[in-house]
């Protein structure tokens, strides 16, 4: 197996830094979380697989299109410059979306019916409002639940509505 000093990640000026520098700078800066983040890529591709999970033009189609308008490149070249400013060839976006249609789509596959049925039986945990800062130092609670902890927000007292 090849060491990771022997691939080169950057050329700076010349001076060739490998990938176990960069891996190695990445986790000295805290900056190593994008590795988390393949992990959790690969998993989500594999679950995505194992249902039979795939994208449709139709889908890839609305998911640029919302990826531009988010990022303000209505037209082709204001696209491709974005894409070529951050090192990003055509087929990469297109991979990166399709991921992102992947995990929405397994995302709703696993949590089908389960959220309503959360907040449902849950119901009382959320039945409540805080207010803070009427503009005359007050604080005003109301809840459907007991679980609240009596305590002091935004510096005052509750009172019970």
């Amino acid at each position: 197996m090849t060491s990771l000093s022997e691939y080169i990640a950057v050329d700076v000026n010349g001076e060739m830094i490998s990938l176990q520098e960069v891996l190695r700078f990445a986790k000295w800066c805290g900056q190593s979380s994008f590795i988390k983040d393949a992990v959790h890529a690969a998993l989500i591709s594999q679950a995505a697989i194992e249902r039979g999970i795939k994208v449709l033009d139709k889908e890839l189609q609305q998911a640029a299109d919302a990826f531009r308008a988010d990022r303000d490149l209505y037209d082709a070249e204001t696209t491709e410059d974005w894409l070529a400013t951050n090192y990003i060839s055509h087929a990469e976006w297109e991979s990166l979306l399709e991921d992102e249609i992947i995990r929405l789509k397994l995302r709703d596959v696993l949590t089908f019916g389960r959220v309503e049925k959360y907040f449902a039986e849950q119901r009382f945990c959320f039945d409540a409002a805080i207010i803070c800062g009427d503009g005359g130092g007050s604080f005003w609670r109301a809840t459907g639940s007991d679980s609240w902890p009596d305590q002091n927000v935004c510096g005052v007292g509750a009172r019970e509505a």
